[in-house]
């Protein structure tokens, strides 16, 4: 996918990939971004002391790459949106100690 570096994370979104074309034109058309779907995610569930806790994960979150020419234009409008949209890089570190992904979620990391 190239030029589609930085990928976000929509937390509490939901989009199967049978809807990832309507929701690229979706945000076309209210954010005038040009996204590529990646994938939704439902999270793991919090673990302490080892354990899984209760009534935690199964939270469907949404993955998109965002073209490099829109990064600058999103880097702020995306606070607005509710919840707001997140970097990957900036939702795995805050998750150091209880990782709600799959591993392979590391592999969208750029910096």
């Amino acid at each position: 996918m190239e030029k589609y570096n930085q990928v976000c994370v929509w937390e509490s979104t939901i989009c199967p990939t049978e809807k990832s074309k309507e929701f690229e034109d979706f945000m076309k058309s209210e954010y005038s971004i040009r996204v590529k779907f990646l994938e939704q995610i439902m999270t793991l569930p919090d673990v302490k002391n080892g354990k899984a806790v209760k009534d935690t994960g199964d939270r469907a979150d949404v993955l998109f790459a965002i073209h490099d020419g829109d990064i600058k234009k999103f880097a702020i409008s995306r606070f607005k949106m509710e919840p707001p949209v997140r970097w990957v890089e900036d939702v795995l570190e805050n998750m150091a100690d209880n990782m709600i992904y799959p591993e392979h979620v590391r592999e969208y990391m750029t910096w």
